[in-house]
């Protein structure tokens, strides 16, 4: 599905698919079950997909993290030193939450670029779909 966490792109590979080498790479800061394999299917088909859990690999290379409310209560500080040390470059925090309400997704904007509700309620588009 993805490549190992930390794994670095060979930038001189030309193909741009989601298999490539110079895909954009997603973390995902998750931890194991059927969210983050969801979530990694759903993004598979464009992105390089890395997974991780230990808080040293937000120091690998990657172009956009993913988190669930269990990783953002417990690395928000790490988040915040990540962010500083890409500066200037635009470094996107994603925030995955199961209610919006809840104790761990509290004022959320200091520290991630979006919060996403689960589940997602996609509007298919294409023949037999409600408009």
């Amino acid at each position: 599905m993805g490549t190992g966490p930390g794994e670095i792109a060979d930038e001189s590979a030309p193909d741009e698919t989601a298999g490539s080498e110079t895909a954009d790479r997603v973390l995902l800061f998750m931890r194991a079950g059927r969210d983050r394999e969801l979530v990694a299917e759903t993004l598979s088909e464009r992105y390089r997909i890395e997974t991780a859990t230990d808080p040293d690999e937000l120091d690998s290379g990657f172009d956009c993290c993913v988190l669930d409310a269990h990783a953002f209560g417990r690395l928000t500080e790490v988040l915040d030193r990540r962010r500083e040390r890409a500066d200037p470059v635009f470094l996107p925090f994603v925030l995955l939450v199961q209610d919006s309400g809840s104790e761990t997704t509290r004022d959320p904007w200091e520290h991630v670029d979006d919060v996403v509700e689960l589940p997602v309620r996609g509007r298919r588009c294409g023949p037999g779909s409600a408009t």
